[in-house]
């Protein structure tokens, strides 16, 4: 890697890192698939199989880090990034950096080892996410909500039976495996939801035993837990209640995360946290998200996020290997044998530079006339 002027990324989502002439990296690059990533496959919403947007959150708070802006002031998601089937994804993450108060950062993806009709490799790049990465942001870094860090749960919260949550979010089109059924205990006081998640224990590739738990500390907070925080958001009612889908939205409306801002991480994530979401004041909309270690000390804090919703039909057509058309040669049988070349009927399609219209019919074809013959 080094031979080639690469650094090692420092992220498992991640390959190699480069350093740009002019200042204006570093630019991260990577390729992701289910095989590479096997706990991926199980964040499967209307059957497509997304990376959670939690992971270009991670990414974002690792590429700022490389460049002294940690915190994620604002960063949209603009397109989901469907994994295809068997298939990987080539991941570039740019951060540019002027040297001012805060850099720029966009995560894009194409079909590994795409190409246009011309060969140019830069062809077939889709913007997914795109963020601004600051030293600071108001509301960033403050500790968690001490009712994390006091007796737990809550006192005076009520408990929630969520023992048929994933069931229930299934039916709704987020059919999450494994390794994404993280929540395991909730509270509700007021407009306020408390959680507990853990990281399950992650699947390995084919054939493989599951990767250990402690795979969730090559992260800063592991997509996948940072996904189970969010489940909460679908008790919190409102709405801001996540991913239940509103009828208001179309039948089969999914709600994604779409725009986060004032995200830090305090510390990495581990394996396990508490968890407490709460209205924005005066948002219909945002929700504010701290989390904590088992023990409440503060993890990560996002000031405010948004979800909307996404017609599960169009994810199915962002699939790539849907997407992308390929030439495949069809061999047909050939036709009976009649001893009459004039009764088989030959077409030519397209220039004919070769004149083989000419040379069908002096051998006594008849193109476009006759009973099919041959193409």
């Amino acid at each position: 890697m080094e031979a080639a002027g690469l650094a090692d990324a420092g992220h498992p989502l991640l390959g190699a890192a480069a350093r740009l002439a002019g200042g204006t990296g570093p630019l991260f690059t990577g390729r992701i698939s289910a095989r590479s990533h096997p706990w991926v496959a199980d964040h499967r919403v209307a059957r497509a199989v997304l990376l959670p947007g939690t992971a270009f959150v991670d990414l974002a708070l690792h590429a700022g880090g490389q460049v002294g802006r940690p915190v994620v002031d604002d960063l949209t998601l603009r397109e989901p990034l469907v994994l295809p089937d068997g298939g990987a994804v080539d991941v570039q993450v740019l951060v540019t950096d002027d040297g001012g108060a805060s850099g720029t950062l966009t995560v894009h993806s194409r079909p590994a080892t795409a190409t246009d009709d011309n060969g140019d490799e830069d062809a077939g790049w889709t913007l997914h996410a795109s963020a601004t990465l600051t030293g600071h942001a108001a509301g960033a870094g403050q500790p968690a909500d001490t009712r994390l860090t006091e007796a737990w749960p809550p006192p005076g919260a009520a408990a929630v039976d969520v023992s048929a949550f994933y069931d229930t979010m299934a039916d709704r089109g987020y059919d999450y495996g494994p390794a994404f059924q993280g929540l395991r205990a909730a509270w509700t006081d007021g407009d306020a939801v408390y959680a507990e998640v853990a990281l399950a224990a992650l699947p390995g590739g084919a054939g493989a035993a599951p990767v250990p738990q402690a795979d969730g500390s090559r992260y800063g907070l592991h997509p996948a837990l940072f996904d189970a925080a969010l489940h909460a958001l679908v008790l919190a009612g409102g709405r801001q209640a996540g991913p239940s889908p509103d009828p208001a939205e179309g039948s089969d409306a999914v709600r994604l995360p779409f725009a986060w801002s004032e995200v830090a991480l305090h510390r990495p994530g581990g394996l396990a946290a508490r968890v407490r979401i709460s209205p924005v004041p005066g948002s219909q909309d945002a929700v504010r998200v701290e989390i904590a270690d088992p023990a409440g000390a503060p993890v990560a804090t996002v000031g405010s996020l948004v979800l909307r919703p996404v017609a599960a039909a169009s994810l199915g057509s962002r699939r790539f290997h849907d997407a992308l058309h390929h030439v495949d040669w069809t061999v047909l049988p050939p036709a009976p044998a009649t001893g009459d070349t004039g009764r088989q009927r030959w077409v030519v399609l397209g220039p004919d530079p070769l004149d083989l219209l000419g040379a069908l019919t002096r051998a006594g074809g008849r193109p476009g006339g006759g009973p099919p013959g041959g193409v």
